[in-house]
C-alpha cells in the first residue's frame, strides 16, 4: 500500500477514534437524500463501518497492477472516502453539516477528477466504466473512457453548481445518474457498431 494509502486510512480511523465518544448508540449510518438518517448500527461497528471500508477497498488498490493513471485514481478514490468518513461521523456526532450537500458536492469533485483522467485509463481489475463490453474489448474501453471523460467533468460541475445555488437533492441525484449511465449506454453502442463493422 503506498504511503498516501496508508495516510488516508490512518485518518479514516483517527476521525472515528476522535468522533467516538459523541456518537450515539447507536449510530447513524444510512441517511436519506436530504440528510436525514433512516438507517442505524450499534456501537462500536458503527463508528468504524467507513473506515473500515476505506482501508478494504485501499487494500484492493494496493493488489492492483499499478499505472501511473491507477494509483492516482485509487488515490482520489480513497480520499473520497475518507472525506465521507469525516463528514458523516461529524453529523453524527451533532455537528451542524448539511450532510446532503456535504456529499453531493465531494461526489461532484470525484467526478471532475476522475473525468480528466478517464481517457489513459487503462483496463483494470477495479475502476472506471466497467460494463461486459468494456471489460471484454480494449477497443471499447479505450473508446468509452475517452468519451466518458469530457461527461463526467460536466456532471461534476453541474452538480457542484448545484449544491452552490441549493438545488433540491433529488436534481443532484438525477445528475448523477445520468453522468454514470450515460457512458454504460454508449459502452454498448460502441461495441454494436464494432460488431457489425
Amino acid at each position: 500500500m503506498t504511503r498516501a494509502l496508508q495516510v488516508l486510512v490512518a485518518l479514516s480511523f483517527g476521525f472515528a477514534v476522535l468522533f467516538y465518544g459523541a456518537l450515539p448508540d447507536p449510530v447513524p449510518t444510512h441517511f436519506d437524500l436530504s440528510g436525514n438518517a433512516n438507517g442505524w448500527t450499534a456501537k462500536p461497528w458503527g463508528a468504524f463501518e467507513l473506515p473500515s471500508v476505506t482501508l478494504a477497498l485501499a487494500l484492493l488498490f494496493a493488489l492492483l497492477r499499478r499505472t501511473r493513471v491507477v494509483a492516482i485514481l485509487g488515490t482520489v478514490t480513497i480520499a473520497f472516502c475518507t472525506y465521507l468518513t469525516v463528514v458523516v461521523l461529524a453529523a453524527g456526532a451533532g455537528h451542524r453539516i448539511d450532510l446532503s450537500r456535504a456529499v453531493f458536492a465531494g461526489v461532484g469533485v470525484l467526478f471532475v477528477v476522475l473525468g480528466n483522467f478517464f481517457g489513459k485509463l487503462r483496463r483494470n481489475g477495479l475502476i472506471g466504466i466497467r460494463t461486459p463490453w468494456t471489460l471484454a474489448n480494449d477497443e471499447v474501453w479505450l473508446r468509452t473512457h475517452r468519451a466518458a471523460g469530457p461527461i463526467f467533468v460536466a456532471g461534476g460541475a453541474l452538480l457542484l453548481a448545484e449544491v452552490l445555488a441549493s438545488a433540491p437533492p433529488q436534481l443532484a441525484t438525477v445528475t448523477i445518474l445520468c453522468t454514470a449511465l450515460v457512458p454504460v449506454v454508449h459502452s454498448y453502442f460502441i461495441h454494436s457498431s464494432l460488431r457489425s463493422s
